[in-house]
């Protein structure tokens, strides 16, 4: 997993502006994104897009919330500054997906004994795991 600055400098209408990926703007990217299949789509989906620039160059207090939200088509920012917020946007939502999907098969692995046992005292959840787990043609 890359390490990603916790901020980044880009020039918005003539003016440096610093960005800060607080939890409150991570937490809002990631709602928009959704889930890790879709961080590619940032690059590409114009609405997607447009709405994690918006997201990223709102107006925020420390804690991430929004004062005052910005009309991407109303804000000058060169094309190549906006590639590198959204290239570091997705970094950051990519990281955070990858770190809470480590954390959910960690605790799954520590719980696999516990989940078993349970899993064998519902007659049907065991039948349908059983059929899940099959795969290929059956014989």
């Amino acid at each position: 997993m890359n390490k990603v600055s916790p901020e980044i400098t880009v020039k918005v209408d003539g003016e440096d502006r610093d960005i800060f990926m607080s939890f409150g703007l991570l937490d809002t990217l990631s709602r928009l994104i959704g889930d890790p299949s879709n961080v590619a789509q940032v690059h590409i989906d114009l609405d997607l897009r447009k709405g994690v620039l918006e997201a990223l160059l709102a107006e925020r207090k420390k804690s991430g919330k929004v004062i005052n939200e910005v009309d991407i088509e109303e804000t000058e920012i060169s094309i190549e500054d906006a590639e590198k917020l959204v290239e570091w946007a997705a970094s950051h939502v990519l990281n955070f997906f990858i770190r809470s999907l480590s954390k959910v098969s960690e605790m799954t692995k520590k719980s696999e004994k516990e989940i078993k046992a349970l899993v064998s005292t519902f007659p049907g959840l065991s039948n349908s795991a059983s059929q899940t787990q099959s795969v290929g043609p059956q014989e």
